[in-house]
């Protein structure tokens, strides 16, 4: 093991020794060798948490000899060393790929050796433990779930393509892949928070917005200021400015443990202080390229999702500034966020609302068809009136019959799947959100009824493992089967309640078995009315994106392909 510490301190002083020589030579090379490095580095520590070698600290807290393969890899990013390597191995992997002109290599070389600095100093994932152990403590049991192996990697690789993205904005304004990779940027880091909100809703009973996190709302920032982007023209420049800005802010809260969730990853204020200044850095160069931007015309929309983003990131911000700097604590809970969050998503949706209305025709039949289809819908589907859900149904259906019109463009124009997916997802989610039911009785009450269901409860059964026990309780909602289950994690010695539900039509049935004090069984059951649409709008969202990346792509190749052959006929009449 000592010869493990000497050669990753060996690697990080090469690291650091090309990192400097880009910074302050005339002709920066290429980030081969710092990309190289990390790809060592990274396949070192998987390798140790596939064979549980628990020596290393960071694998000994996040594993097991029991862990499940899948599970031993997903520890690697499960924890805040092995995730800040992961992060930093994907800033330089697309920094390797796209970055080729002096200053650009300039740039990512510079905020590399400040976050690499900090991995090393702060967040070393190759720690060797003082004594020698067999077993490790493994990997957090609400973290063991298949969308949290594959939400994580997905998600950095959006936000550290942002890092590109930012530093192409800030000296390489006219390149021509920018817009092509802000396509491809918008679409990693959608897919990733579909794939995290995927998880939090089977893990965590997800129901609410973003279960009511802050750590969460903060992964949103750098998705708005690409939103931004991509609905941007000529101002695609100036929301690009802020992508990784927003992502260094969220890192910053994150790892140093201001904001605390289920999702934070380090919990010490004075390493976060090295992010800090990074971030700092980060902003300041920002703010110096952005004022000396020449101003363009931005559009309405573009200055929506801004307006937005600002206003989300001060909601988040005010509370710290006030209880680290004035000592007035204010809880950012789910009430904070139904006072001050809702009116700002109730903002989004009208932004989402008028888009089409700004860009498409037929706004007169498409405002017809909005008010007849919002009348039925509320008529026939809602039980009682609310004004959210019906205002959330307007936008909703206001921005389906305004894209609706461009239905045969769905395979070459990626807004028209991708806005007809935002409008089935406003559906689902506030139908859902607004129209709940929740109840929690004991087995001997069952069979119970639910909306129109019909629960009852049909038998208990032990599931042994060398790593859990398993008390799985089998229900039925209208025959279909459920099972919520009770596991007892015999190496963290911890347990947990693991949700269970079912989908009937478009309705989901959630149910949590969970012990009282008096050693009773009790179910928590959870109907969530036509929650499915916001799947299904969310499915169709990700094929807008994908649509709308390959159709520029395309362009971007047809281009270089003409300038290729224009050339060519130059050079044959010369």
């Amino acid at each position: 093991m000592l010869k493990l510490t000497l050669l990753i301190d060996v690697l990080f002083a090469i690291l650091g020794i090309t990192l400097l020589k880009n910074i302050f030579l005339k002709n920066p090379k290429n980030l081969n060798l710092p990309f190289s490095i990390c790809t060592i580095a990274i396949a070192t520590l998987l390798f140790f948490y596939i064979t549980s070698a628990t020596a290393i600290a960071n694998v000994w807290l996040n594993s097991h000899k029991l862990t499940p393969l899948i599970y031993k890899i997903a520890g690697l990013w499960g924890n805040h060393e092995g995730s800040m390597l992961l992060f930093f191995t994907c800033l330089t992997a697309w920094s390797v790929l796209l970055l080729r002109k002096k200053d650009s290599i300039r740039i990512a070389s510079f905020i590399l050796l400040l976050i690499g600095s900090y991995l090393y100093f702060k967040a070393n994932p190759f720690v060797i433990l003082a004594i020698e152990t067999i077993t490790g403590q493994d990997l957090n049991p609400a973290l063991q779930n298949p969308y949290l192996a594959i939400h994580p990697p997905i998600l950095y690789m959006g936000q550290s393509l942002c890092f590109v993205l930012w530093i192409w904005a800030c000296v390489e304004p006219d390149n021509p892949k920018i817009q092509a990779y802000t396509r491809v940027c918008f679409g990693l880091i959608t897919l990733g928070l579909i794939l995290g909100s995927r998880w939090a809703y089977g893990e965590l009973g997800w129901g609410g917005f973003w279960f009511w996190d802050p750590v969460e709302t903060v992964s949103l920032f750098p998705w708005l200021a690409i939103i931004a982007a991509v609905h941007a023209k000529e101002s695609s420049r100036i929301c690009l400015l802020f992508c990784f800005p927003m992502v260094m802010l969220g890192l910053t809260l994150v790892r140093s443990g201001v904001l605390v969730s289920v999702h934070s990853f380090g919990f010490d204020l004075h390493s976060g202080i090295w992010l800090g200044i990074c971030t700092i850095l980060v902003w300041a160069t920002t703010f110096i390229v952005f004022f000396k931007c020449k101003m363009v015309k931005t559009s309405m929309i573009t200055l929506g999702f801004l307006s937005c983003l600002g206003v989300l990131v001060t909601l988040i911000l005010l509370p710290i500034l006030l209880k680290y700097g004035f000592g007035i604590n204010i809880l950012i809970d789910e009430l904070f966020f139904h006072q001050y969050i809702t009116p700002l998503a109730i903002c989004l949706l009208i932004f989402a609302g008028l888009s089409p209305y700004l860009k498409l025709r037929n706004h007169g039949w498409s405002l017809f068809c909005t008010i007849l289809t919002t009348s039925v819908w509320c008529w026939l589907m809602q039980p009682h009136f609310n004004m959210y859900a019906t205002f959330s149904a307007v936008v909703g259906f206001w921005l389906i019959f305004s894209t609706i019109n461009h239905i045969k463009h769905f395979f070459n124009k990626g807004f028209v799947s991708a806005h007809i997916g935002i409008g089935i997802c406003i559906l689902g989610a506030s139908f859902s959100e607004n129209f709940t039911q929740k109840i929690e009785v004991n087995l001997a009450e069952l069979p119970v009824k639910i909306g129109n269901y019909v629960v009852n409860f049909e038998s208990l059964k032990i599931d042994e493992t060398p790593q859990v026990s398993k008390e799985i309780l089998h229900f039925t909602v209208n025959s279909l089967n459920i099972a919520p289950q009770r596991q007892h994690f015999h190496t963290s010695k911890t347990i947990k309640h693991q949700p269970a539900w079912v989908r009937i039509n478009f309705d989901h049935i959630h149910a949590t078995a969970f012990a009282s004090q008096d050693n009773l069984w009790k179910v928590e059951l959870t109907l969530k009315p036509l929650i499915s649409l916001f799947w299904v709008g969310l499915l169709l969202v990700i094929i807008g994106i994908f649509v709308s990346t390959v159709t520029y792509f395309k362009k971007y190749y047809q281009l270089e392909l003409l300038k290729s052959s224009n050339f060519a006929k130059v050079q044959a009449v010369v």
